[in-house]
């Protein structure tokens, strides 16, 4: 997120209404109290890893509960073409259970 621009993106959020949708962006509230000056720049960017960890595993926890979920290893590696055939077979499969139930 950071290497992706999430600082920079902090700084324009800074000025803007916290009560906005847009200010509730995953990690970004860390990010966002650094660019106020209210944090230094390793514990923002600590915090924000931190939450988005945490997140991940509540939805990892959520997704091992539900029943017929696919899971897709996608490696770092991969096109964007790549993974987006993945993706795209997996939902044509499932597409022809629905129609199979019919």
């Amino acid at each position: 997120m950071v290497g992706n621009g999430g600082l920079e993106e902090a700084l324009v959020m800074a000025d803007l209404d916290p009560a906005l949708p847009a200010a509730k962006l995953l990690g970004l509230r860390p990010l966002v109290a650094h660019a106020r000056g209210e944090l230094d720049r390793d514990a923002a960017i600590l915090q924000a890893v931190t939450a988005t960890r945490q997140f991940a595993k509540r939805q990892m926890t959520w997704f091992r509960k539900e029943p017929g979920v696919q899971w897709l290893m996608i490696e770092h590696s991969e096109s964007v073409a790549h993974t987006a055939a993945l993706v795209i077979g997996q939902v044509e499969r499932f597409l022809l259970t629905l129609e199979g139930q019919a």
